[in-house]
């Protein structure tokens, strides 16, 4: 006589989904974490650098943003990965968890993105000035 077949335990199934897919949304979050703190960690040196190199002219608008508020976009830095694991660790629903999580890495791209341009805009000007001599 024929064993019958087994059906998967679609719950289970389920679950383990839902875990890969936070911890994957997760690691982005590290991945984007990191480069965060790599360009806040930053702020002081390329502030110092714009006070040496571009003393005589004025500074964009964001990129003196970003000087001035440079302990608000620290603390962001750091809450926002750490809010990331709370909501995959505490939210029971996948789909609310995972929404969490990737808001919060949509808020660590676009603190990167900020602190990116702040960086390259004031010198990409002292470039562009330099090669019309």
């Amino acid at each position: 006589m024929p064993a019958p077949e087994s059906t998967p335990d679609l719950t289970a199934l389920y679950r383990r989904l839902d875990r890969s897919c936070r911890f994957g949304f997760l690691t982005v979050t590290a991945l984007l974490a990191y480069v965060a703190h790599r360009l806040v960690s930053n702020i002081g040196a390329v502030e110092q650098l714009c006070d040496e190199m571009l003393s005589e002219k004025a500074l964009p608008i964001l990129t003196e943003f970003v000087f001035s508020q440079a302990l608000l976009l620290t603390g962001l830095c750091f809450l926002l990965p750490v809010l990331a694991v709370v909501c995959a660790v505490s939210i029971r629903r996948a789909d609310l968890a995972i929404g969490g999580i990737c808001l919060c890495n949509l808020a660590l791209f676009g603190l990167s993105a900020l602190l990116w341009w702040a960086f390259t805009v004031p010198f990409a000007e002292l470039m562009s000035g330099l090669q019309m001599r």
